[in-house]
């Protein structure tokens, strides 16, 4: 209830449980979908497990000389512009094209996904850190528990449809990312009072932003 009191802390909280929901929507759902890609699914399967190593790496690497917000929403963005191509592209027969844009899609998301642990644990305040971070990953559990019945669902109705889905909680997570603060080399919040100022001006930055390009 204390991350509910103060309204920049809410609003954030509240954007941070939707990108954790979707995110981890999008990523058990590509992980689930590679038995519906074409050719040898054990195959499949094994360069969709093997794309993490690189795309985990990699985010370390962002992570400690490009900031948090910007890399994860471009990471995001990303992926929702692969899986919306990818849905135009799923009755075709061009199986290596697919593919290619299916590792692409999944690369963006596990990339998200390792950021948003460091992210998050940065834009809570100290005294609510572990609450703010737990229930986060409540929500991504939540959109881990719905990832194989939207997968099976789409791929045996409307498979286009279900990416472009995926496609748009993307997007949308990308959205609400530029709405948060940037934690990278940033005094962070230890009390509720300093995480209400720290998300408050940074609402007030990006309006001026925004209002003087």
């Amino acid at each position: 209830m204390d991350l509910l009191k103060y309204p920049n802390l809410r609003r954030s909280t509240f954007h941070q449980f939707f990108i954790w929901f979707s995110t981890s929507l999008v990523y058990y759902a590509l992980t689930w979908s590679t038995n519906e890609l074409e050719g040898d699914p054990y195959w499949n399967f094994f360069l969709a497990g093997l794309v993490e190593f690189p795309a985990t790496l990699s985010s370390m690497y962002i992570a400690k000389f490009y900031g948090r917000r910007k890399p994860l929403s471009n990471a995001s963005f990303v992926a929702g512009a692969i899986l919306a191509v990818y849905s135009g592209m799923v009755a075709r027969q061009d199986s290596k094209g697919k593919l290619a844009l299916f590792m692409m899609a999944k690369f963006c998301t596990v990339i998200s996904f390792t950021l948003l642990y460091v992210y998050s644990s940065e834009l809570f305040p100290t005294a609510v850190r572990g609450v703010g971070v737990g229930y986060c990953s409540t929500a991504a559990r939540v959109g881990a528990i719905l990832a194989p019945f939207v997968a099976h669902m789409g791929g045996h109705s409307q498979p286009h449809l279900c990416y472009w889905a995926y496609g748009l909680l993307c997007a949308t997570c990308g959205l609400c990312i530029l709405l948060l603060p940037e934690t990278s080399n940033r005094k962070l919040p230890d009390t509720l009072l300093d995480g209400e100022q720290f998300h408050r001006n940074d609402v007030i930055i990006s309006c001026k932003t925004l209002s003087n390009p």
